[in-house]
């Protein structure tokens, strides 16, 4: 499944192979420029997020409206930066709404709640989320958005499952729910321009889509995350038209403007990276890609890691194999200077020091030999170490290339070995289930408790550290975040598909519940 999502991005831009840089080197300097800055920019955000803690801590607790206004800033501010925190302050807001009792307030907590987890790439959440407003009873702006969000919802699993069987129907009714929210918004706004772009775009009527987001920037300032989302797609309908030179302009601002929001779900940056490979720009497309690694693994955005997970080993694999290549030829160099040399050396030996020198050249023969046959071992400890890497782990590799690089550039080669020794599997697989451990239960705080009700007291789980999840409880939290494939479990967990079996067969036939119905009740367990 991710692979197909991968291929989708690979083909949205796949013709864009002869964008002229030149014309967007000013840009890319720009974008440069911001990635430098980077910590700066998400300082500033930091700040600006503490000063709206303290607005809120300085509020009463009786004044409900306006500490719901407070967490709804709070959310803007969070969104796309901080996962956790921005469900929190969503959940505030739902909170605040409750205590006032109005229908209306309630619903936008819920639609920013299910905003915050499709930011996040959790759909079944969003959509039980989404499910539970009823939106004959809102108003005209927030209607709209409602069915804005329910189109992304629907549009985003299209493109995540790829599959037709799933495609298709996903599709049409993401295309409905836009055909709703286009009906429903302001004609006057900014969105109803850009709601009807996007609509073109997904109806394939990429000169209408062009049309309406023309119409769009030449009529209204846009600003902020807005204008990024508008720049990245105004961009690939450019690119449907074959105003080529243009997309690329659009794409790089859409990133330059996601980074300077420190947006860490940073999708025009990922296509960005993905063009520049298809171009043959290796190292820069390498560059951008762990930007929006680190960004997607600080956010906890499972789609974005997704793809980029897929797409990451390719290029660094590319990125290795053109290092392997630059040192066949230095090799060659050396080779070259190495017959030259002797041939000057064996001139000088008949002359002068015939048996020294020749001796002389044997020995540099053998050092080189040396230094060859280590290269080779390195060279395959570098493959099979990538084709081996888990990519779902990708993140780790980051500082693992690094170091690498570092060793190549300074040719000091026989340094590499100690590093592939220093790159513990187990830990980080221990690590990466702590933190999934940890960010489920924030999401599923109950979700042990609730789980134990499915089995007789003297069956049910007793954990020593509360916010650590055992084998058993693991497999069935990925069912619960629609995680249903055995073979993907299996590959998650690094057990194998018998194992995960296994566990199952055991855990049901303990529970309470009848076998077919085990599962079903796990998905019923709601988040706070």
């Amino acid at each position: 499944m991710p692979r197909m999502r991968y291929l989708f991005i690979v083909f949205f831009f796949l013709p864009v192979l002869a964008f002229s840089q030149v014309s967007n080197q000013a840009l890319f300097l720009e974008l440069d420029d911001a990635i430098a800055k980077k910590d700066d920019y998400e300082s500033i955000r930091r700040q600006e997020i503490q000063d709206l803690k303290n607005n809120i801590s300085a509020i009463s607790e009786e004044n409900h409206l306006e500490l719901f206004t407070e967490f709804q800033q709070l959310h803007e501010a969070l969104f796309t930066l901080d996962f956790e925190e921005a469900m929190n302050s969503s959940l505030g807001m739902l909170e605040q709404a409750k205590h006032l009792e109005d229908p209306e307030l309630i619903a936008q907590a819920r639609i920013k709640i299910s905003s915050t987890l499709l930011a996040a790439g959790i759909f079944s959440e969003t959509k039980d989320t989404l499910r539970t407003i009823d939106s004959k009873q809102l108003d005209q702006k927030t209607q709209s958005e409602y069915f804005f969000i329910f189109s992304r919802l629907y549009i985003d699993m299209a493109d995540y499952y790829q599959q037709a069987i799933y495609y298709d129907s996903f599709r049409d009714l993401g295309v409905s729910y836009l055909d709703s929210a286009v009906t429903t918004v302001d004609r006057n706004s900014s969105h109803y321009y850009s709601y009807k772009g996007l609509k073109n775009i997904r109806l394939g009527e990429f000169d209408e889509a062009v049309k309406n987001y023309d119409l769009l920037f030449d009529n209204y300032t846009l600003k902020g995350r807005q204008y990024a989302i508008d720049a990245s797609t105004y961009s690939y309908a450019l690119e449907q038209v074959g105003r080529t030179d243009e997309a690329m302009a659009w794409l790089i601002r859409a990133a330059i403007m996601d980074i300077k929001l420190a947006n860490k779900e940073n999708f025009a940056l990922i296509k960005l990276a993905d063009i520049l490979y298809q171009q043959g720009e290796i190292k820069l497309s390498s560059k951008y890609l762990n930007v929006t690694l680190d960004d997607a693994t600080k956010y906890g955005a499972l789609q974005r890691k997704f793809q980029i997970s897929q797409l990451r080993p390719i290029i660094e694999t590319e990125k290795l194999n053109i290092a392997e290549k630059q040192k066949s030829l230095f090799q060659q160099y050396a080779i070259a200077v190495t017959v030259l040399s002797l041939v000057v050396l064996v001139s000088l030996a008949v002359l002068f020091f015939q048996y020294k020198k020749l001796k002389a050249a044997k020995d540099q023969i053998n050092e080189r030999n040396i230094k060859l046959r280590e290269v080779n071992l390195i060279k395959e400890e570098y493959i099979g170490f990538f084709f081996n890497t888990n990519s779902d782990y990708i993140d780790q590799m980051e500082l693992f290339r690094q170091k690498i690089d570092n060793k190549i550039t300074q040719n000091k080669v026989h340094e590499i070995r100690p590093i592939l020794n220093s790159f513990n599997v187990k830990n980080d697989r221990e690590k990466m289930y702590q933190t999934f451990d940890q960010a489920f239960l924030k999401i599923f705080p109950d979700f042990i408790s609730k789980y134990n009700l499915l089995f007789e007291p003297e069956h049910q789980v007793q954990l020593e550290d509360s916010n650590t999840l055992n084998t058993e409880l693991r497999i069935y939290a990925l069912v619960r975040l629609g995680i249903h494939s055995t073979d993907k479990i299996a590959h998650i967990l690094n057990y194998s598909v018998n194992t995960i079996n296994t566990y199952k067969t055991r855990v049901k036939n303990k529970s309470k519940i009848p076998n077919e119905d085990f599962e079903k009740e796990i998905k019923k367990i709601q988040f706070t």
